[in-house]
């Protein structure tokens, strides 16, 4: 079933995404970035669930594994930094729907997210747990960045969108002491 998101009727954002299409586009790809309220981004994962993600390599770990817990840490303590400090998601699609003056995104044709489902998972799941728990949180102050490829090119969908999903889901890990090399402390004794 393709997941064909509504954002003005089905998720009431009046005005649609403000979308930029960036430079750097291929008869096959169009590529747009834009940004979406955490609280959008969970209710389309209450809808649609893992059906958002078949094109996903990984599932939800849970809030086990440190990122998940980071990424939980600074939806309940520091949302509005969220931007900030996650990396957001990457999606692919098959047509966008911009508003007449091109410049907001009113919906997508067979949206899935390829990169960021723990991103997403997670702001679902703390909307989960809130709701448990009756606890207020205010998900909107989320803003959670995306990037949007859209393949024109039908025939080569199947060739292109692993090829997305891989890049993007492939990093080199970093080693926790390599984040304590910009700290104060070792800029000082390099002075030294």
């Amino acid at each position: 079933e393709s997941v064909d998101l509504d954002f003005k009727h089905d998720y009431n954002v009046e005005q649609g995404f403000p979308i930029l299409k960036t430079a750097g586009n291929t008869p096959d790809i169009e590529s747009f970035l834009f940004v979406i309220p955490g609280g959008v981004l969970a209710s389309m994962y209450e809808q649609w669930n893992e059906r958002l993600l078949e094109q996903n390599p990984r599932t939800f770990l849970q809030f086990t594994g440190k990122v998940n817990k980071g990424i939980r840490n600074t939806i309940l303590n520091e949302p509005e930094k969220f931007f900030s400090y996650n990396n957001g998601i990457s999606a692919v699609a098959e047509e966008v729907v911009l508003d007449s003056d091109l410049k907001n995104l009113e919906a997508v044709r067979n949206f899935q997210i390829v990169n960021g489902g723990q991103t997403t998972a997670s702001i679902y799941n703390a909307m989960v747990q809130a709701r448990k728990t009756k606890k207020s949180i205010n998900l909107d102050n989320i803003s959670v960045m995306v990037k949007l490829s859209v393949i024109k090119d039908k025939d080569r969908a199947e060739e292109i969108i692993p090829k997305i999903s891989e890049y993007s889901n492939t990093q080199n890990k970093v080693n926790p002491s390599a984040f304590s090399v910009r700290h104060i402390f070792h800029k000082t004794i390099e002075k030294y």
